[in-house]
């Protein structure tokens, strides 16, 4: 544990290669507390980037700044041992809420030169406040990015908010190319959802599900012909939003409408898909590489995808 103003719990060396934290806890000084403390800290310098860096199966939790800070991870690959950097089958809760007047924090915040092959994959995210569940900065070169098969939620909407967005590239001086950002499930969300404020090419939302949030965006570029986001078969359910919403992407085609509840049971927090969900067998068919869901049930189970985090099963 940290309760010093500013210190990190686990901090990796700029430049390290090959580290893997798998099945640990992570602790901070509490949520919305004055320090603000990081849990786990590697931002390296574009001069000395790092690679092939794994978190597992682990719980990070009541951070008072953000969960995760990192920068200049540059793999070669999304195959074992070249992802630059692999965040897989965790539980990052309750970070964010400092109450120092001279820090903001978030989820994850990934910021600084070049980032290439970061994988964010069948992951909790609950209860976060501030940029973003994961915000990636401005001033940066994102590459290679993918984000799926994880839960984003929150208990208290009125407690826990984000803004630009749950997942958020920020501008200025940023650029984002080849984010795939598939089957994941929002649901509870205050504020904002997947906000790409930055140029780029060959950006993907496919098959998200979006349930039970107040938006004042859903998805959105927030670029006038910004030709570099596509934007398909996305599901939304009982959501709300403020009278200018934005709360789909203008391109966006193939959506769903889910006009009951998809879900066994929201409020305990089992996003499990309904057999009578219009979210079953509507999603786009994607690669191998994302061929089974957050269970690892594989995909598709009937005569299609489904959307969001779980295949109907």
């Amino acid at each position: 544990d940290s309760v010093f103003n500013g210190v990190t719990v686990v901090q990796l060396g700029q430049g390290s290669d090959s580290i893997y934290l798998n099945h640990i806890e992570v602790e901070g000084c509490g949520y919305g507390t004055y320090d603000s403390t990081d849990g786990i800290y590697q931002a390296s310098l574009a001069t000395n980037p790092s690679f092939d860096i794994k978190v597992t199966n682990s719980w990070i939790h009541d951070v008072s700044r953000n969960g995760l800070t990192l920068g200049g991870h540059q793999g070669t690959g999304f195959t074992e041992g070249n992802i630059g950097f692999l965040f897989e089958n965790n539980r990052l809760e309750r970070t964010g809420g400092t109450t120092y007047p001279d820090w903001h924090g978030q989820g994850v915040q990934i910021y600084g030169g070049t980032d290439d092959y970061m994988v964010f994959r069948k992951n909790k995210f609950i209860d976060i406040t501030g940029t973003g569940y994961i915000a990636f900065l401005g001033n940066t070169v994102h590459r290679n990015v993918r984000i799926y098969d994880n839960l984003f939620y929150s208990t208290d909407r009125a407690k826990f908010f984000t803004s630009p967005g749950v997942i958020t590239f920020l501008a200025s001086g940023t650029s984002v190319d080849n984010a795939k950002i598939y089957n994941n499930t929002f649901n509870n969300i205050d504020l904002k959802g997947i906000t790409i404020l930055a140029p780029g090419t060959n950006n993907e939302v496919r098959n998200n599900l979006f349930a039970n949030s107040n938006f004042s965006y859903g998805i959105t570029t927030l670029i006038a012909g910004n030709p570099g986001l596509i934007s398909t078969n996305n599901a939304y359910y009982n959501n709300t939003y403020n009278s200018s919403a934005i709360w789909r992407d203008y391109n966006e085609i193939g959506y769903r409408a889910e006009t009951t509840d998809p879900f066994i049971n929201a409020a305990g927090a089992d996003f499990h898909l309904k057999s009578t969900s219009n979210s079953v067998n509507n999603g786009a068919i994607l690669g191998n590489d994302f061929a089974t869901d957050y269970a690892g049930t594989p995909r598709p189970q009937g005569s299609g995808w489904d959307i969001g985090a779980y295949e109907y099963y």
